[in-house]
C-alpha cells in the first residue's frame, strides 16, 4: 500500500496515466487524458481534474471504469474516482506547470489535510492561499503568468520553499489557519515565484485551483 501522506496525488496520478497510456489508443490518450491532473485523495475518493467540462463528461462516460480500476491498482485501495473541471496550469520557466493537490481527510476533527504542489521553481518562495469564491466560475482570470481561480476573503496559509525537484507541501493545520468550519466550501491555490525565465515576464505564476468541502 502506498504511503499517501508522503506520495503526492499528482505522482500517483502520473503513475496511473503511465498505465492508462498502455491501455488506450494514442489519439485518445493525447486528446482526453494527457491534460488531466491529480487533485486530491480524501475520504476514500480520488479526484482528477480535466481541462474542460466537455473532457470531464467524456471521461465519465467513456473511460470511468478503466480509470477507476487503474487508480485502484496503483493505490492498492478500492477508491472512488471523481472527475471534475480544473483548467490547465500555464507553463513556467522550468517548462512545467505548477500543480496543487490535497491528501488526507478534509475533516475538522481529523485535521490531517495536506496541500501539495509539484512542478514549481526549486528554492523559490511559494504561498499556499485559501479563498471563499471560485473566480469567473472556476475558469479564473489572468494574473501574472497564470490564472487566479481562488478569491474572496483570501487567507494566506503558509509560505514554503520547494525542494530541488520543485515539490513542496504545507506543514500547518490548514483548517485552523484558514478558520474553516464543518460544511465550508473553500478554494485553494498556490502562488509562486518564477524570477529567472518567466514566460510572460510577470516573474510569478499560479498552480491550478482546488475545491475542498470540510466535514466535521
Amino acid at each position: 500500500m502506498h504511503n499517501h501522506l508522503t506520495t503526492s496525488v499528482q505522482a500517483l496520478w502520473e503513475t496511473a496515466l503511465g498505465q492508462l497510456q498502455l491501455q488506450v489508443p494514442h489519439s485518445s490518450y493525447d486528446t482526453w487524458l494527457k491534460g488531466t491532473v491529480g487533485l486530491s485523495l480524501e475520504n476514500g475518493q480520488f479526484t482528477i481534474g480535466a481541462p474542460s467540462s466537455f473532457a470531464a463528461e467524456w471521461l465519465e462516460r467513456r473511460m470511468y471504469q478503466l480509470i477507476q480500476k487503474t487508480v485502484a491498482d496503483v493505490t492498492a485501495e478500492p477508491l472512488q474516482v471523481r472527475i471534475t473541471v480544473s483548467p490547465q496550469t500555464r507553463t513556467n520557466g522550468s517548462g512545467n506547470g505548477g500543480t496543487l493537490g490535497a491528501i488526507g481527510d478534509a475533516s475538522i476533527s481529523g485535521d490531517n489535510l495536506v496541500l501539495q504542489s509539484t512542478g514549481l521553481l526549486p528554492n523559490q518562495p511559494c504561498l499556499f492561499f485559501q479563498g471563499n469564491n471560485a473566480i469567473n466560475g472556476g475558469d479564473g482570470i489572468t494574473f501574472g503568468d497564470g490564472l487566479r481561480c481562488a478569491g474572496g476573503g483570501v487567507s494566506r496559509l503558509q509560505v514554503r520553499f520547494p525542494d530541488a525537484a520543485g515539490d513542496t507541501a504545507t506543514t500547518i493545520s490548514v483548517s485552523v489557519k484558514g478558520g474553516c468550519a464543518a460544511g465550508d466550501l473553500k478554494r485553494y491555490q498556490n502562488w509562486y515565484r518564477d524570477p529567472n525565465s518567466s514566460v510572460c515576464g510577470a516573474l510569478f505564476n499560479l498552480s491550478n485551483g482546488l475545491e475542498v468541502t470540510w466535514s466535521a
